[in-house]
């Protein structure tokens, strides 16, 4: 038999969904002869999670493994160590919320990622990585219902998590989603610089040209509205410089034509002068 824990992980990462499907039947059948109760929750969650990273068409199939792990969760209680039984059972809440929240069902959503929470807190004393994982999607619920000000507590929190585990990439995003709330919903130029820049710095670091760029292009556009005007072609510049790293014609094309257009501005008005 192979082991769920550890193989699985690796095959999820590598996105090789079949062989992934290969090993859970494989499971399924060897966990139901034993008998083996444990086996078979764990080879229900791991299907939820194969049929969720597969899409759409098989959310329907995933919440219906996680519903069904739950279901022998709660039958089997007696059996299973409290801690043990939180462990399985906040992946389940943290799928299901997801699921919610894809459908709209916002307040549905926001009780099984409490739940997830919850779970992982009973059995995982101090702040772990996943942790991190559910406040971020917490943070993406209320940014969905329009809480903007409880959206930024929870990518903040999340935020916090990442840092502490050396997650920049993931701390950069959520930066970026923090800066992008101000910018877009609450009408705060200043604060949606601040994690721009914050994110750009991150971003830069880890050579992530592409969010490099878009950053740049947007604090162009900040800019812009702002007046700043030397400011908005040297972030345009610098934006251009990585769209033309990461060979996107488009948006260099359309930065060079937002150059042209401010020196010609510029320039005519210079001339009124």
């Amino acid at each position: 038999m192979i082991d769920v824990r550890y193989f699985l992980w690796v095959l999820f990462v590598l996105k090789n969904y079949n062989r992934i499907k290969d090993i859970l039947r494989q499971n399924s059948v060897y966990f139901r002869q034993t008998g083996d109760i444990f086996g078979i929750i764990n080879t229900l969650i791991k299907y939820g999670q194969l049929y969720f990273y597969l899409g759409e068409n098989y959310y329907q199939k995933s919440m219906k493994s996680f519903e069904n792990a739950l279901k022998l969760l709660d039958k089997f209680s007696h059996q299973i160590p409290f801690n043990y039984k939180a462990q399985m059972e906040w992946e389940c809440h943290l799928y299901l919320g997801q699921y919610e929240m894809h459908s709209k069902n916002y307040n549905l959503a926001e009780d099984r990622l409490l739940k997830s929470l919850e779970a992982i807190r009973t059995y995982e004393v101090t702040d772990t990585i996943n942790q991190g994982v559910i406040l971020e999607q917490l943070g993406k619920l209320y940014k969905e219902k329009g809480d903007f000000q409880k959206a930024i507590e929870f990518f903040t929190l999340s935020g916090e998590i990442y840092y502490k585990f050396g997650e920049d990439v993931q701390l950069a995003e959520l930066k970026t989603q923090i800066g992008q709330i101000y910018l877009d919903h609450l009408n705060d130029d200043m604060e949606a610089i601040k994690f721009l820049e914050e994110a750009l710095e991150i971003f830069e670091n880890q050579n992530f040209e592409k969010q490099c760029a878009e950053i740049l292009h947007k604090l162009g556009d900040i800019s812009i509205n702002k007046g700043m005007i030397d400011m908005a072609i040297s972030n345009f510049e610098r934006a251009k410089f990585f769209y033309i790293e990461i060979k996107d014609q488009y948006n260099t094309n359309l930065l060079n034509e937002k150059i042209n257009s401010i020196i010609d501005f510029q320039y005519n008005n210079d001339l009124d002068l």
